[in-house]
């Protein structure tokens, strides 16, 4: 998409390749740059940033996404009168990968967002979020509610944290099969428990990094 193109498929299903998009469509196009955020290398696409006195709407995507989740809703808002961005969120497309699981928790993606605001210079007028983004809009919310005053969480209602691990819970409300037991809580024993919060387990090597690597 960055680089003028796009994917198509044929009707008997064979595989997609890129074929270039007409210039007028690209002229609507977000713009990618990357950016320095929280100590990561960020990849954004905004739309609006022509005039700095736009108010700022951020957008985080859901797993397994990236910022053109959101290409439709940046080309309306801009059109509205706002500065859009969606950044790749931390692990996803073009965004640093840290490889500790404890990286990924609510209070670094917070750091990441502040850094963010702070890389382009103006406050967070709305901040949106969809699926996985809508729950980290919840917490952002909860963690800053100075920085993120107005908050829109697409089709996720508030999960908060509690004394059961959240794959437990669901499984209780949802079954055994329940989609997010099935495939992320395979391992009895494993997997559905809370990560360690003491600083001394913040380098160390988890159970996705051991199933993955």
């Amino acid at each position: 998409f960055s680089e003028g193109k796009h994917l198509t498929k044929t009707a008997k299903g064979s595989p997609r390749l890129p074929v270039p998009l007409h210039s007028s469509l690209m002229a609507d196009a977000p713009k990618l740059r990357f950016v320095e955020a929280n100590g990561l290398q960020m990849r954004i696409a905004e739309q609006g940033q022509e005039d700095a006195s736009r108010p700022l709407v951020l957008l985080m995507h859901g797993w397994p996404e990236s910022w053109i989740s959101w290409r439709h809703q940046l080309t309306a808002l801009a059109a509205a009168g706002y500065h859009a961005v969606a950044p790749d969120m931390r692990g996803y497309g073009g965004t640093q990968a840290p490889k500790e699981v404890c990286a990924y928790d609510c209070k670094n993606i917070a750091a990441d967002m502040l850094g963010l605001l702070a890389v382009l210079q103006k406050p967070c007028y709305a901040l949106v979020g969809h699926d996985w983004g809508a729950i980290l809009t919840w917490y952002l919310g909860l963690l800053h509610p100075e920085a993120f005053p107005r908050l829109c969480a697409m089709s996720v209602p508030p999960f908060m944290f509690g004394l059961e691990p959240p794959v437990g819970r669901l499984g209780q409300t949802w079954g055994d099969r329940f989609y997010y037991v099935l495939y992320h809580n395979e391992y009895e024993g494993r997997y559905g428990s809370t990560w360690p919060t003491d600083p001394s387990a913040q380098t160390a090597v988890g159970i996705a990094e051991e199933e993955y690597d």
